[in-house]
């Protein structure tokens, strides 16, 4: 995994994706292990911020292991993906896309 792809929990996800967001953007990525379209989505995306190493930070939130940031970011279908910028979600997605 690269420096810039990161696991979240409700324990680090002020400091890693609101305030990691004040920095760089952060992509969050909301999957769980049973969802099948996440398991197509997520390659994708750590591909892409891999090649954006100093420009981007993807954070992955297992919504199984994390429910209140879950509930708290009114997520309702998987994969769910927001863009967080200056501490502030600017732009999101549901489902797959491709490439």
């Amino acid at each position: 995994m690269s420096k810039n792809i990161i696991e979240v929990s409700e324990v680090n996800f002020v400091e890693a994706v609101i305030k990691g967001s004040e920095k760089l953007p952060v992509i969050v990525d909301f999957w769980a292990p049973w969802c099948s379209p996440c398991k197509q989505l997520t390659p994708i995306l750590e591909k892409i911020a891999s090649s954006f190493q100093d420009k981007v930070i993807l954070a992955k939130i297992n919504i199984d292991e994390n429910k209140s940031i879950a509930g708290q970011m009114q997520i309702q279908s998987i994969p769910m993906v927001y863009a967080f910028s200056n501490g502030q979600v600017f732009d999101g997605f549901q489902g797959n896309i491709a490439e």
